[in-house]
């Protein structure tokens, strides 16, 4: 199985398709150390550097927005015991 050329724009060093993640060549190890340090400085300070993608800095920005803690395995919920019932409901009425 052969891997296609990433698409460069000319004259242009970064990726013009936002979901290719590694160009060829790249060293996946250095790639992680690289983004662990960029998801560091945007927890730290909110700012997103090269060479993360556009996919991935809107995805970080979503999260923060939905309180999603980068430590934390999923984002909080948070139901009233009215909500609670209408789900019960609506679990019961299906079945």
């Amino acid at each position: 199985m052969t891997m296609a050329a990433p698409h460069r724009r000319p004259g242009r060093t970064e990726l013009t398709d936002p979901w290719v993640a590694l160009e060829f060549g790249t060293d996946p190890a250095e790639r992680v150390r690289t983004m662990r340090s960029a998801h560091e400085r945007f927890t730290a300070a909110g700012t997103v550097t090269r060479p993360v993608r556009s996919v991935v800095a809107e995805s970080w920005r979503r999260s923060v927005r939905a309180r999603v803690s980068p430590e934390g395995t999923g984002a909080s919920v948070e139901l009233t015991a009215g909500d609670l019932g209408r789900i019960g409901r609506s679990i019961r009425c299906r079945g």
